[in-house]
């Protein structure tokens, strides 16, 4: 059962939250993409249990697999806290997203070339980059 709530932490324990569970998860969340078989696309749940940084925060009363595909904006309407956390908060969730699926390491098989710029150094870095432009400790390896 998944816990962590973002609705009910600061965005400092969201940062650590996420940062400690991929790190430890060292690979993206990947399921089916829609363009050719075998393609694989970020989704915020995968089959094998692996989050993406925003599913990572998530609680599983929340999660519903149609969310896949969806943006965060659209995730965080339909939870009905659009209005009720901070534009910087929501902003934060969105670039954390985009920090898992642009810079997370496909698990193998990894089609051909798809991790030549994906590491958990590109993600250390990323993250880091975006505690310091919000304000936030990024924690220590």
């Amino acid at each position: 059962m998944f816990t962590f709530d973002f609705r009910a932490h600061t965005m400092q324990e969201t940062h650590d939250h996420i940062v400690h569970a991929l790190r430890k998860q060292g690979v993206a969340s990947v399921g089916p993409g829609d363009d050719l078989p075998g393609d694989l696309t970020c989704v915020y749940r995968a089959e094998n249990g692996n989050m993406c940084a925003f599913g990572h925060v998530l609680p599983d009363e929340a999660y519903d697999p149609d969310m896949e595909g969806d943006s965060i904006n659209p995730i965080l309407r339909r939870l009905g806290c659009s209005d009720t956390i901070s534009v910087e908060y929501r902003t934060y969730l969105r670039e954390m997203q985009m920090a898992h699926d642009n810079c997370m390491p496909f698990p193998e098989p990894a089609k051909a070339g798809v991790n030549e710029s994906r590491s958990l150094e590109a993600f250390e870095r990323e993250a880091a980059k975006l505690a310091r432009m919000y304000g936030l400790v990024h924690p220590p390896l």
